[in-house]
C-alpha cells in the first residue's frame, strides 16, 4: 500500500470515528447537548482535527443526519419496489419505518418536535435535507401507489402516503410521546389506512 493510499484510509477512518462519536454523542444528550468539545473529546481527537474534517457542528450533524434518513430510504425504496400484494407491501412500509424510528428516537424526536433554540442554525443547515427527504418519500411513494391505483381508492394516490404517514406518526408520538403503553402494530395501521382509503 502506498503512502498516499496509507493517508487516504487513515483520513476515512478518522472521519468515521467522528461521526460514530456524534451519533454516540446525539442518543446520549441530545442535540443541544452536542458540542466539538465533547466530540473531540469522546472521538479521541483534537478539536482542530475534526475542523479539517467538518466546517463546524451543523455540517456534521447534517451529513449524519442525511446518512441515516438515507438508510430508511432505501429500505422503503426496497419495499415499494418488490413484487407482492399490495396489503404486505404497505404493511412492510409501515413496520420498516416504526422498526426505524424506535431504533432512532433521537431523529424522530428531531424531526416532529420542537428543539431548543440553540438548534437554530442546525435547523436553518438541515433544511434542505428535510425537504430533499420529504420529496424522494412522495415521489416514491406516488410511484408505488400509482402501480396498484386500479379505481380501488377513495382519493387520488398523492394522498395516501400523507394518510398513511400520519398514521404512522401518531402511533410513535403516542408511543414515545404519550402516556399511554400503546402497541405499534402494522396489521391494526394497516386497517385503519385501509378502511379509509380502499372501496
Amino acid at each position: 500500500m502506498s503512502t498516499k493510499e496509507r493517508r487516504e484510509r487513515e483520513k476515512r477512518q478518522r472521519r468515521e470515528i467522528i461521526i460514530s462519536a456524534t451519533v454516540e454523542l446525539l442518543k446520549q444528550e441530545g442535540i443541544a447537548g452536542v458540542s466539538m468539545d465533547k466530540i473531540a473529546e469522546k472521538a479521541e481527537l483534537s478539536k482542530g482535527t475534526l475542523y479539517l474534517y467538518f466546517k463546524n457542528k451543523e455540517q456534521l450533524l447534517s451529513e449524519i443526519f442525511w446518512m441515516r434518513l438515507n438508510i430508511l430510504i432505501d429500505k422503503l425504496q426496497t419495499i415499494m419496489e418488490s413484487e407482492g400484494e399490495f396489503d404486505e407491501l404497505v404493511k412492510q412500509v409501515i413496520q420498516t419505518v416504526m422498526d426505524y424510528f424506535t431504533e432512532n428516537v433521537d431523529i424522530f424526536r428531531f424531526i416532529y418536535h420542537s428543539l431548543p433554540s440553540s438548534a437554530y442554525d442546525f435547523m436553518k443547515q438541515i433544511h434542505q435535507t428535510v425537504e430533499d427527504f420529504k420529496i424522494r418519500i412522495q415521489e416514491m411513494s406516488n410511484k408505488f401507489y400509482r402501480r396498484f391505483d386500479e379505481g380501488q381508492f377513495y382519493i387520488k394516490t398523492e394522498y395516501l402516503q400523507t394518510v398513511l404517514r400520519g398514521l404512522i406518526w401518531g402511533f410513535l408520538t403516542e408511543k414515545f410521546f404519550g402516556q399511554s403503553e400503546i402497541e405499534l402494530d402494522s396489521d391494526l395501521i394497516y386497517r385503519i389506512f385501509s378502511r379509509g382509503v380502499l372501496k
